[in-house]
């Protein structure tokens, strides 16, 4: 099967099928929270898998459970209105659990019991803050009034600036490739497209709907442009992650994208600037 036609398969029954998940409101979300479970469970396994090939990690049931969690607290934070530092506690309560899980359970048995502690400790730190607290942020969008606008704008947003990178990489992109050398296949015309892409959805958005992004229309550029660099950073860093592991792909989980992971490194990436640009511009 052609790029072209998994593409469009995906664009054409992966969003919707988000976007159903989104207008699904019940219970303050609670199948997005369900699905962002399940999404974080397969996505900590993959990167689990690249960061075990530079050292040993603490256990993965450890780090999966510490994730889940943050997940599971953010989700509570809305049902029973609290706010949100309970969250960045928790996270901050996950790394001592690390720190204390070496100093009790060194992961490395032998003679030099702590000689790899570091590593194993950072790339548990790091599991935790990308696989567990940055997916939080998707909750706070959830515990806004308008919370069904604001995510779809948010999974639209970061999946446009996806597919028109695509786009204008695979029409334009030809003879400006290789400009970053972690990726050497993505193209200037293709971060060209992608900032296009999400700056026009800022733009039809405020247009049609001004109750959601009120105000200047210089406002949903910055919007834009911003959420637009940070998903191709995103993208670009799971690529750094999975170069350093020498492997192609985070998993086979989707047709024609590889991993969980390869298919949710720009929203990672996106939920807490997306979340503060809101406060920043917007509220």
């Amino acid at each position: 099967m052609s790029k072209l036609v998994q593409r469009l398969l995906i664009f054409f029954i992966g969003i919707p099928a988000v976007l159903a998940i989104v207008l699904f409101d019940k219970f303050n979300h609670i199948l997005l929270h369900v699905a962002l479970v399940v999404v974080i469970s397969i996505a900590l396994g993959e990167l689990y898998n690249i960061l075990k090939t530079k050292g040993n990690l603490p256990p993965k049931i450890f780090l999966l459970v510490l994730s889940i969690l943050h997940v599971l607290m953010s989700y509570l934070c809305i049902l029973l209105k609290l706010s949100f530092e309970h969250v960045y506690m928790f996270f901050v309560i996950s790394c001592l659990l690390i720190f204390s899980k070496e100093v009790i359970l060194p992961t490395e048995k032998g003679n030099n019991d702590f000689e790899k502690s570091i590593y194993s400790i950072i790339s548990g730190i790091f599991v935790i803050f990308y696989i567990g607290l940055l997916p939080t942020f998707i909750s706070r969008l959830a515990f806004y009034e308008n919370s069904v606008w604001y995510l779809s704008l948010y999974f639209v947003m970061t999946f446009i600036c996806d597919s028109f990178a695509w786009l204008f990489g695979m029409l334009f992109g030809k003879g400006n490739r290789g400009l970053i050398k972690v990726s050497p296949n993505k193209s200037i015309a293709g971060f060209i497209g992608g900032i296009f892409g999400s700056i026009l959805i800022a733009l039809l958005t405020q247009h049609f709907f001004p109750q959601i992004l009120p105000g200047h229309f210089y406002k949903a550029i910055i919007l834009g442009f911003v959420v637009s660099i940070f998903a191709i950073i995103g993208d670009l860093s799971e690529s750094l992650l999975k170069r350093s592991a020498d492997c192609k792909d985070s998993g086979n989980v989707i047709m024609g994208r590889g991993g969980i992971l390869d298919s949710i490194d720009s929203l990672l990436f996106v939920a807490p600037v997306f979340y503060i640009m809101l406060e920043v511009l917007f509220f």
